[in-house]
């Protein structure tokens, strides 16, 4: 059984950006090739539904809304910590691509345990924290 990976990223599609661009082209390959993946995001406005897809790949998007800004993701540390706690036990890996902000509630989850090993021969520098 291929291993579930969460994907966590302060900002994701339609947003773009390079970070952006990388964790859609991350979730992608892994969604094409079968493993169970999907994407913890920030929500822009009220209007964005809280569950969706893109590309296949579920999408959670946490509060507060708001347009993309250096401040955004340091306000969101609270809502993404409380989804990873929520998320976690359904996936075997976290991939954090945003170490600022985000990354200290990905680190400080508890579902979440710091390894170097890799999470798969297929991607195997494209994890950062396994469960």
């Amino acid at each position: 059984m291929r291993p579930r990976i969460l994907i966590v990223t302060t900002y994701y599609h339609p947003v773009l950006g390079g970070v952006e661009t990388h964790a859609r082209q991350i979730a992608g390959h892994l969604h094409a090739r079968g493993f169970g993946v999907e994407v913890l995001t920030k929500r822009i406005g009220a209007a964005d539904p809280v569950e969706s897809e893109v590309d296949g790949v579920p999408v959670h998007r946490v509060g507060p809304t708001g347009e993309r800004s250096a401040s955004g993701k340091w306000l969101a540390i609270p809502a993404f910590f409380r989804s990873m706690l929520a998320l976690g036990s359904r996936f075997d890996a976290i991939v954090c691509l945003d170490y600022r902000g985000i990354g200290i509630a990905a680190i400080a989850s508890p579902a979440a345990v710091t390894s170097t090993e890799p999470l798969s021969s297929e991607i195997p520098y494209a994890t950062s924290a396994f469960m």
